[in-house]
């Protein structure tokens, strides 16, 4: 069984022989090839506001998950290692903040001050707004949601945020279509130094390559997973962006907690699309992938459910399943000659 062997393979058990023979045929067709390039690219998206677009970055459609996106059992991961870094009476930005699943909690903390959750889908920040609400109704104020993107100059002024926060954002600011393809993060890191005070954290949840891999439905959808993977920069591609940017201490810890939390391990789950709406690598299969991949779990869950688990526990325990970053601006930047631009971005803020 395909997807099974894949798992047994990462955890380092021995190849079993097929449990089904020809359950996961080669899917090397024109129309399977064609449908791979048109996903590794970027997919026509909504933006909520009723256009459709394709910046060839984007491609999890979020205003037609955002209904059932929580529902998934998507959870915010690594937060008791955020709060922990987190200086008392803090402002915080969450950048990508989604359907504010890091909201409540940080609010909840006493140690943000001030939080500003963005977002470009306006049906993620529908359901953001109404855990807003919620903690309005509490007496926690200073909770702003707003509309906007992470490829543009971000509407802030310089040194307002004392923690910017980054959660399995990265691979949606890929852009394939270019040699550079992490050019975008290479701006946006920029422009988060920017909005920072000195001193100030940045923190990044993020997958290493490895951690992708071990996923396990990641293995019923092998193709979906390269390209995630082709999406997403590894860690080291990351400290060197970050170092590049001018921040400074990158630190990270490898974290076990999945983001699907508890649905993670109630494998049937994964038929329901509800469950799928939680992790955009299903964006990225095909059709025929999934159906596939779904005709494979089926039968594999009914034969071999002892020793699949057992081999899911195995290889997440062994890898992790995200990694937190963390790193700080610097409190005294190197000087930069007259006239050079403070960011990637065009602007008319200078050094003098």
């Amino acid at each position: 069984h395909y997807f099974i062997q894949s798992n047994l393979r990462y955890a380092g058990f021995p190849s079993i022989p097929r449990l089904i023979s020809g359950v996961m045929k080669s899917r090397s067709s024109l129309s399977h090839k064609k449908s791979r390039e048109e996903y590794k690219y970027g997919a026509l998206i909504s933006d909520g506001n009723g256009y459709t677009v394709n910046t060839g970055v984007e491609f999890e459609d979020y205003s037609k998950v955002s209904s059932t996106y929580d529902r998934s059992g998507r959870k915010a991961v690594c937060v008791d290692r955020i709060i922990e870094k987190l200086p008392n009476s803090c402002t915080l930005l969450d950048a990508g903040c989604g359907t504010g699943n890091y909201l409540v909690p940080l609010m909840n903390s006493s140690k943000v001050s001030s939080y500003t959750g963005l977002d470009i889908n306006e049906g993620m920040l529908r359901e953001a707004r109404k855990k807003a609400s919620l903690l309005q109704d509490k007496g926690l104020r200073n909770i702003r949601i707003v509309n906007g993107c992470l490829l543009e100059r971000l509407d802030f002024d310089r040194e307002v945020f004392d923690v910017v926060i980054l959660n399995q954002v990265l691979p949606h600011l890929v852009d394939m279509r270019v040699r550079n393809k992490f050019c975008h993060i290479e701006r946006l890191f920029s422009e988060l130094l920017r909005v920072l005070k000195p001193g100030g954290i940045l923190a990044i949840n993020t997958c290493s390559h490895d951690q992708l891999a071990a996923v396990w439905y990641n293995n019923a959808i092998p193709d979906a997973c390269n390209l995630l993977i082709e999406r997403t920069p590894d860690l080291e591609d990351i400290e060197t962006l970050v170092e590049s940017a001018g921040f400074s201490d990158f630190d990270l810890v490898k974290d076990h907690d999945p983001l699907m939390g508890d649905s993670y391990w109630r494998y049937e789950l994964c038929f329901t699309d509800a469950y799928r709406s939680g992790d955009a690598v299903w964006a990225l299969a095909s059709p025929e992938e999934r159906a596939s991949a779904i005709t494979s779990m089926r039968y594999g869950f009914k034969k071999e459910r002892h020793t699949f688990d057992c081999l899911v526990r195995k290889t997440v325990e062994r890898s992790g399943h995200t990694t937190q970053i963390f790193c700080r601006k610097k409190r005294f930047p190197k000087c930069r000659k007259r006239g050079v631009s403070v960011n990637s971005y065009e602007s008319r803020e200078t050094v003098v």
